[in-house]
């Protein structure tokens, strides 16, 4: 029986019960007045600037994830550090990215395509903001088999 999650419209502002595994990759986690929702990321808007440009360990750890991924995710440093700056909490994001990059890391080093590449870290960024049990229900895989992600959903969440 497939469990029924809460779904935030953003343009009606309204709430609606969706089974899980019909959320596609676009669908994340947001907290709204202390509930816990899912809604079409393409909907939000984005935060202001709530800290300065980076400096220091801070940038240094921007420029890490801007590097590690670029194979991946096309992101240039200047946006990857403004999505950081309008993070409440920019240090817990950076972290998660940490942890994103070295689950993507194991994974992709016997990557046999650059396609391969790609559907692995879509599914570790879809971990990043999901839970383990609807992930693979996110994604389209075509060169990853659903044992190869299933593999690398549980090496991100252990």
């Amino acid at each position: 029986m497939a469990k029924d999650v809460e779904v935030y419209d953003l343009d009606s502002n309204s709430v609606t019960l969706v089974p899980q595994e019909e959320l596609g990759p676009e669908f994340v986690r947001i907290s709204l007045e202390g509930e816990i929702y899912w809604a079409d990321s393409n909907k939000l808007n984005q935060n202001e600037h709530q800290h300065p440009p980076f400096t220091g360990k801070r940038k240094e750890k921007v420029e890490f994830i801007q590097k590690s991924l670029a194979e991946v995710n096309g992101q240039s440093y200047l946006e990857w550090e403004d999505g950081f700056r309008r993070d409440a909490n920019p240090d817990n994001e950076i972290a998660i990215w940490g942890h994103i990059i070295q689950v993507y890391k194991r994974h992709s080093v016997d990557a046999a395509s650059q396609s391969e590449k790609h559907e692995i870290y879509q599914v570790v960024l879809v971990c990043s903001y999901s839970e383990p049990s609807v992930v693979l229900s996110q994604l389209n895989l075509v060169v990853l088999s659903k044992d190869r992600a299933g593999e690398i959903v549980d090496d991100y969440y252990k």
